[in-house]
């Protein structure tokens, strides 16, 4: 009876003469997966399958060269000669640094501004990668190239420009850093598949959290000696989602459907009503997960005040907005997508969702007017408590967007969205110019950059993913901001009751109690 490691050390594979026995105790053990071309059963590597070990060699399998193969390499010295950027790096970050080192394929889960960056080039360079990948959106490609070479002085290319711009980056790359987003590596995905790569770092890996994506499946078919995922918000919307951003970095959690199962209760229309054996899911993932919270690394934090800024729609927007709401088939106070009657009235119900948040932002993103109670209360608030601070005002739509930068011209603002093409000119504008007191933005400027020249933000409207807003807010807080932080959170009541927004932030509230359930106790950096 045989148990040997897969190539990439991320599967158990079995294989040994049909015994019902055998393989009833192998399908109790979580993760499980028959390949049936191969005739083998496959578990995860993972420490819930180490603790399943004792067990498959009670039952006469030889684990010796499993155990073997498993071994990491561990560094203890922190300033280790062989990657002079340690010396660089706060206690925390060499912690982290040694850790990622020792998990080979690992999700480097952190707060925003903890120096996720500096920390993976120094455990590459300690490992001496040599030819390294790295991808990441398109709003940091060329911040990455400026950090390659702040702290490592290594030789770095970013992707960009036309099919034959980069035909010609490609044909010159001769070992190094290759620094390039998701849409290069969708749209020149041979090029890159056909290479060994010693490292392949994903920035922003929460990206990666829908297995069936294309930039998903890209990022899985590469080929390198480790995976190094960076994100500070691993789980999006659902627990589930560290599925998919496992399986991206080369961990696998078996397959999808069984884990689903095991991890979720769904209703009679696949949606996931709630969650079971997270203490469990918590125990696979922890090996795989270096982690460190802010309020552990030492740090003094700014103080932090969170305010919702409540206010009245106006008569005609509410008139405007329960006819929208009547035409959904329930109550979005006490809103459960269990009692809707069908998968197509939840797409459409989901659709009117969205017509209602429009509706609280600005009567002219739905065709009707250019009315906005919620507008004239950003103006007022702006007016009596700006004063010499800079703030980010951040909201979902585009357009909502460019009105807010046409109605706020006063304050010099800059705008980024995800057609904005001088993405670090704004970025520059905003910090640099003293006049420039506002930045405003789509999702597009809520991950990978720095804004802490602000020390406020608006929430205009509110995403409906956790990891978008907590992307949002770690734009400005970091232990060097200086200044006390605010977040503001703009809420429409209509005729005296709570409003599509207070439904989304409710909905957020619930998902971050999930989210602190699931990665709480992980192993921290620190200990």
């Amino acid at each position: 009876m045989q148990a040997v490691l897969s190539t990439d050390k991320t599967l158990l594979e079995l294989t040994f003469p049909y015994n019902p026995l055998v393989v009833g105790a192998i399908k109790r053990m979580p993760g499980r997966a028959f390949n049936a071309k191969t005739g083998r059963w496959l578990l995860p590597i993972d420490g819930l399958a180490l603790q399943n070990f004792p067990k498959l060699e009670a039952l006469g399998f030889d684990l010796t060269l499993a155990r073997a193969g498993l071994n990491a390499p561990v560094i203890t010295d922190l300033n280790a000669p062989s990657s002079p950027v340690w010396g660089k790096l706060y206690p925390f970050q060499a912690r982290m640094a040694s850790q990622i080192v020792s998990a080979g394929n690992c999700c480097v889960v952190s707060f925003c501004g903890s120096g996720k960056t500096i920390t993976s080039l120094a455990a590459l360079s300690a490992v001496g990668a040599k030819n390294v990948l790295v991808i990441c959106p398109k709003s940091v490609l060329f911040n990455w190239q400026r950090e390659i070479t702040q702290w490592l002085n290594a030789s770095s290319a970013a992707v960009s420009g036309s099919p034959a711009q980069r035909k010609a980056i490609y044909n010159n790359y001769a070992g190094g850093f290759m620094v390039t987003t998701y849409d290069q590596l969708r749209g020149d995905i041979e090029w890159y598949r056909a290479r060994e790569w010693d490292a392949v770092v994903v920035d922003e890996a929460h990206y990666l959290v829908n297995t069936t994506s294309l930039r998903h499946k890209a990022v899985a078919s590469l080929r390198a000696g480790r995976f190094i995922g960076l994100t500070a918000t691993p789980i999006m919307n659902k627990a589930t989602d560290v599925y998919g951003v496992m399986k991206a970095i080369g961990r696998n959690l078996g397959n999808h459907k069984l884990f689903l199962d095991r991890y979720c209760v769904k209703d009679l229309w696949g949606s996931i009503k709630f969650y079971q054996r997270m203490p469990e899911l918590k125990a696979r993932i922890q090996p795989w997960l270096v982690s460190c919270k802010l309020e552990d690394a030492g740090f003094d934090l700014p103080e932090r005040t969170d305010t919702d800024l409540e206010f009245e729609l106006s008569t005609a927007e509410a008139s405007l907005y329960d006819r929208i709401r009547k035409e959904l088939l329930f109550e979005l106070e006490t809103a459960e997508v269990s009692k809707l009657s069908s998968p197509m009235v939840l797409q459409n119900s989901l659709v009117k969702l969205g017509k209602l948040q429009e509706l609280t932002d600005h009567c002219g993103l739905i065709g009707e007017s250019e009315q906005s109670t919620k507008l004239e209360i950003l103006k007022e608030h702006l007016e009596n408590n700006l004063n010499e601070n800079k703030a980010i005002i951040f909201t979902r739509f585009s357009r909502m967007a460019e009105i807010l930068e046409r109605e706020l011209r006063s304050y010099s603002p800059v705008l980024l969205t995800g057609s904005t093409g001088d993405r670090q000119g704004v970025i520059d504008a905003f910090t640099s110019k003293k006049e420039v007191r506002l930045f405003i933005s789509t999702e597009a400027g809520g991950a990978g950059i720095n804004l802490q020249a602000a020390n406020i933000i608006y929430n205009y409207d509110l995403p409906f993913s956790l990891g978008k807003l907590e992307q949002r807010h770690g734009r400005i807080r970091w232990h060097m901001q200086g200044k006390p932080v605010f977040f503001y959170n703009l809420l429409a009541k209509v005729k005296g009751k709570k409003s599509i927004d207070h439904w989304v932030l409710d909905k957020l509230d619930k998902k971050q109690e999930m989210s602190k359930l699931l990665l709480s106790d992980v192993k921290q950096a620190l200990q």
